[in-house]
């Protein structure tokens, strides 16, 4: 997600998953609520990343126990039920909260990921802020809402609710 790569790997005696952001880049953009709790510089393989086999320096950090995906990959795994409905419709609205606590003027629906800490069931939105030289749309707030509804609740029932009351 925007020059971010996120895996899970084990730590410690006790082999414990945790997620980590990896990135080329000097500072790694992260929003508040995925602050990392330790940050460190390595080099590693670059296959590791799918970016080839050089041995090349990457900035690390230690996010935590968590699962973290790309929105529209956890909006496709989504069943239809209606409890998928409340998720979908709960993911949603942490996204555009998102969207208007941080007021940016650009957003890209694919920057937008989920995260589930170790021991919740119910995920969070929230949004990898572009970096500097991504050109985007100015003001596209309304683009994004769009898509994000679309991969939520697209194909869900509460989707075939809200177009016939459209009618």
């Amino acid at each position: 997600v925007n020059s971010v790569t996120f895996l899970t790997s084990s730590l410690g005696k006790d082999c414990q998953e945790v997620a980590l952001a990896v990135s080329i880049l000097q500072e790694i953009n992260l929003p508040a609520d995925l602050q990392p709790l330790a940050t460190f510089s390595d080099t590693i393989p670059s296959a590791i990343l799918g970016d080839g086999a050089d041995l090349q320096k990457y900035n690390i950090s230690v996010l935590g126990r968590m699962k973290i995906e790309r929105l529209s990959d956890y909006a496709s795994r989504l069943e239809r039920s209606a409890e998928a409905v409340r998720e979908g419709v709960l993911v949603l609205l942490q996204a555009v909260e998102h969207m208007v606590s941080n007021n940016y003027n650009q957003y890209d629906p694919h920057n937008f990921v989920t995260y589930t800490r170790h021991g919740e069931s119910t995920p969070r939105a929230t949004y990898i802020p572009s970096n500097k030289n991504t050109e985007l749309v100015d003001d596209n707030m309304t683009e994004t809402l769009q898509a994000l509804y679309n991969y939520l609740l697209a194909d869900l029932p509460l989707c075939k609710i809200v177009s016939s009351s459209k009618g």
